[in-house]
């Protein structure tokens, strides 16, 4: 069994004289014909129907199946068909995205189409950004399709399938699969599978965070002890938040902020979460009504108050 191997519907679909990639039909790799137990193998899948239930989608399941690295896995399917899943992630790139825009005009109802192969990109402003969005949605080829009111933003981002490609496209495709395959993946340390995996919510950025940078990566060394997989996710990794057994929330939370947000999500996903909604939900009234008690106090000398830094939440 081959190291690397691309999945296409038909042979006809794969036209690369030069390409010394071992190509197998989707049929074929769903009918074990390609089965191996070799956990270095890399699958491209490159079928056209990546629907749910569709072939695509079943070629990248049984490639997890079977210990294969698989691009795009089943995650990836399922959160690029639905922007409510996929667009939480992309949030912070919008400063990226205003800086790979500078060059282009920003009138109402602009539009633009940024075409991405492997996380790489023709057009040099957009290729930091390129490289994001495949971190964040790992697909062989993807379409953003950009739209201007006074600054660029993001309508939405969908597979693309090689079929629609020109034949500058596809030699730009071809050049950046063997570009992607000839990267060596980061050799792991064999270990003892962990008993949890538990996401540590945190902004590096924030000014004065619930814990400090020093204290996060503590944690991250105290599970490893304990035998529990600790990572420290941000804003953009909402979209992960199934692959966790719980759910550690370290930035400053509010109700309407993406804060409450993961907790709201985290708990459907039925993962164990801190703080979880009712407790953010309840902490930020005791400080509506401390508020409300100190300006009580302000006409009445005789009102109880109790202080708002008596009170940790």
């Amino acid at each position: 069994m081959p190291k690397n191997l691309i999945i296409v519907d038909s042979r006809r679909d794969w036209q690369d004289d030069d390409s010394d990639i071992p190509i197998t039909t989707a049929i074929d790799y769903l009918r074990r014909k390609h089965h191996s137990e070799d956990r270095r193998t890399r699958v491209i899948n490159l079928c056209r129907n990546l629907e749910y239930g569709g072939v695509g989608y079943y070629c990248s399941l049984l490639g997890e199946a079977r210990s294969h690295h698989v691009l795009p896995d089943v995650r990836t399917l399922l959160e690029v068909r639905r922007q409510s899943l996929y667009r939480p992630g992309l949030a912070d790139l919008q400063p990226l995205l205003e800086k790979a825009t500078e060059h282009l005009q920003k009138g109402a109802g602009a539009t633009y189409r940024l075409r991405i192969f492997f996380g790489w990109t023709t057009e040099e402003p957009m290729r930091e950004l390129a490289r994001e969005l495949f971190e964040r949605l790992p697909m062989p080829a993807l379409e953003v399709q950009l739209r201007a009111n006074g600054v660029w933003r993001i309508q939405r981002v969908c597979a693309l399938p090689i079929g629609d490609l020109d034949a500058v496209e596809k030699t730009n495709f071809h050049a950046a699969i063997q570009h992607y395959l000839a990267r060596r993946r980061r050799k792991s340390k064999p270990s003892e599978r962990p008993r949890y995996d538990l996401a540590i919510l945190h902004d590096p950025l924030e000014a004065l965070p619930p814990s400090s940078s020093r204290t996060l990566k503590h944690f991250v060394h105290i599970g490893k002890r304990l035998g529990i997989h600790v990572e420290l996710i941000q804003r953009r990794d909402y979209g992960r938040l199934a692959e966790f057994d719980a759910l550690f929330i370290r930035e400053t939370t509010r109700i309407d902020h993406h804060t409450y947000e993961f907790a709201r999500k985290a708990e459907q996903e039925g993962l164990v979460v801190i703080d979880d909604p009712d407790s953010i939900l309840r902490c930020t009234n005791t400080r509506v009504r401390q508020l409300i008690s100190q300006l009580l106090d302000i006409e009445n000398s005789d009102f109880k108050m109790l202080h708002y830094n008596s009170v940790n939440c």
